[in-house]
């Protein structure tokens, strides 16, 4: 009986997860909106921690400037959520359409020919799930490191993951060896590196000027192989036009032998993206949770006013 509700629930999800792929992005990121001033409306959780991230990497706003981020990066927040299907289900075809302008593309390809490998890197910024669609047609070679979902949305995604072309690893050793070998062929390789890392495979490095735990796995890879690393943003047009692509090369830091060194080179990119477009942001994320040790802690427990002591 248990595995007859699973399976029927399971259908039901994946029907809806199929209906709001096909569904109009204009209609989508509409309904993202409406989600999004309900987030700021009403008081949560999810909205403290998007507050309290604002002011601790915006301290220099005053009160009507945090509100009016925090009330457009829970629109964002909203339209993310909802369109996200779309980068699942739709072929690549109709989804590079969607993408209006590409910036530093050329300098990148060009860096790729030379055979050294590459390193793409990225952020959850934007409309970060449609750079599968523009990136693994053009490099089927490419292995990416993806986190492991839980439940119903790993069986929904797992058969989807690779449909444009790559090959998907999880963050595991034989993942990291994988990547490893890629880059060793020339090929290139792609990960996430603005969530926070395992005590036991990164650092603390700053980020807005604060300590967080800070993956160390790009600077390694970069370290090993030497192989140039450039920076994507996926960032949503307003008004559902579309989106805008910018790729940039990443500074040099990020080879240094000291991991906290590089670590920080790495997350100056992360800055920059964040700075690019701060509405589109991941404020949900409870990205300066992990702190140095007998450092203070940074959010609070209860919601009130005062978020960060």
């Amino acid at each position: 009986m248990k595995k007859l509700i699973h399976q029927t629930l399971f259908l039901i999800i994946k029907s809806s997860f199929y209906l709001f792929g096909f569904l109009p992005l204009w209609f989508l990121q509409l309904l993202g909106t409406i989600i999004g001033i309900l987030l700021f409306i009403i008081p949560t959780r999810l909205r403290y921690y998007a507050s309290a991230n604002i002011t601790l990497c915006f301290p220099e706003l005053n009160y009507w400037q945090h509100q009016k981020l925090l009330f457009l990066s829970l629109i964002e927040t909203g339209k993310q959520q909802v369109e996200a299907p779309v980068f699942w289900v739709r072929s690549a075809k109709h989804l590079n359409k969607l993408i209006k302008q590409i910036v530093g593309f050329e300098p990148l390809l060009a860096d790729y020919m030379q055979g050294n490998g590459m390193i793409f890197a990225g952020g959850h910024i934007g409309g970060y799930y449609l750079l599968n669609a523009f990136l693994a047609p053009r490099f089927t070679d490419t292995v990416w490191m993806y986190k492991p979902q839980k439940g119903v949305i790993e069986q929904l995604t797992e058969s989807l993951r690779e449909q444009f072309g790559g090959r998907f690893v999880p963050t595991t050793k034989e993942g990291v060896l994988a990547m490893l070998r890629n880059l060793y062929k020339g090929k290139g390789v792609g990960m996430s590196c603005d969530h926070n890392a395992l005590e036991s495979s990164g650092v603390y490095a700053p980020l807005f000027g604060i300590q967080v735990a800070s993956m160390t796995l790009l600077p390694r890879l970069a370290q090993k192989s030497g192989a140039p690393a450039y920076f994507l943003l996926m960032e949503r047009l307003s008004w559902a036009r579309g989106y805008k692509l910018q790729m940039w090369r990443m500074n040099a830091g990020i080879y240094a032998p000291d991991l906290v060194t590089a670590a920080t080179a790495m997350n100056q990119e992360v800055e920059r993206a964040i700075r690019l477009c701060p509405a589109q942001n991941e404020w949900l994320y409870r990205r300066f949770w992990d702190r140095p040790p007998g450092a203070k802690a940074l959010y609070r427990t209860q919601l009130t006013r005062n978020y960060i002591e």
